[in-house]
């Protein structure tokens, strides 16, 4: 009995001491951590809505800057928390579901203002068409391992309209292939392609529609097999259209492309 006794009082010390485990000087703190990382989303989703004023990299890292200031943090030492924090997925999938947590709590209790912020990022000539959460979490026990959308055509859309799929990857071992493409209204396809690596990276991927062809519908997925353990993170999606430039216009060039059936060539095959 002595024996378990004494096993009994050293598991509680050990528990006592694993309970009180103190995050390292110089590591952002997990609560600051979390408000750092609500404040950073904000951020982004007013570039994303404001992409006219926000939309190049130097006003980008004014806005990074004003968030770290407000924190006392810079990106040398935001780069060192997500560090530790990677070695430690425990208290990072802690304080990532947190951060989703209160930002659903705040689009809940603003509802109204949230469906005004949606239509506003659909229309005008640079916009965030994005219909889906902006982050999402793939694993091997995820119903589907797929990331897909589609747009119909409404009366913000012009022909030769340039539509950008961006994401940030995190914690990915696991290739992920992106495709993203459009269907006109005459049947014809066109799409493009990429498959991003492991690692933590992010992946652009764009489609430039024909400017003598009216699109019916933008279309998108990405797809992936993650391992037993492997806990994928996309954060900050976006779909960013902007208007036909004629010096971005000749990537269409290297899109793939498939011509409508003809009424004969649909006959043959019934």
């Amino acid at each position: 009995m002595r024996a378990t006794g004494l096993t009994i009082a050293a598991a509680s010390v050990i528990l006592a001491l694993a309970g009180c485990r103190k995050t390292p000087d110089g590591i952002i703190q997990p609560d600051q951590m979390t408000d750092l990382l609500i404040d950073m989303h904000k951020a982004e989703g007013v570039a994303d809505m404001d992409y006219r004023d926000w939309g190049n990299d130097s006003s980008k890292l004014l806005l990074r800057d004003a968030v770290y200031g407000r924190y006392n943090a810079d990106q040398a030492k935001v780069d060192s928390s997500l560090a530790y924090y990677g070695r430690h997925i425990g208290e990072y999938m802690d304080i990532y579901n947190e951060v989703i947590t209160r930002l659903e709590e705040e689009v809940d209790r603003s509802e109204a203002i949230g469906n005004q912020s949606i239509h506003l990022t659909i229309v005008g000539d640079s916009a965030n068409a994005w219909p889906l959460s902006r982050r999402i979490v793939l694993n091997s026990m995820s119903p589907a391992k797929v990331v897909a959308f589609s747009l119909n055509r409404d009366d913000n859309w012009e022909n030769g309209d340039l539509y950008t799929w961006n994401a940030k990857i995190i914690n990915a071992r696991s290739s992920i292939k992106w495709h993203i493409g459009a269907e006109y209204t005459d049947g014809a396809l066109e799409w493009n392609f990429v498959e991003s690596n492991e690692g933590n990276d992010a992946v652009s991927l764009s489609l430039q529609t024909d400017s003598t062809k009216s699109v019916d519908h933008v279309f998108g997925y990405a797809v992936t097999s993650p391992m037993d353990d492997e806990i994928i993170y996309l954060d900050s999606i976006s779909l960013m259209r902007e208007r036909l430039n004629p010096l971005s216009y000749p990537r269409r060039n290297r899109q793939q492309r498939a011509r409508p059936l003809s009424e004969d060539s649909i006959s043959k095959k019934q």
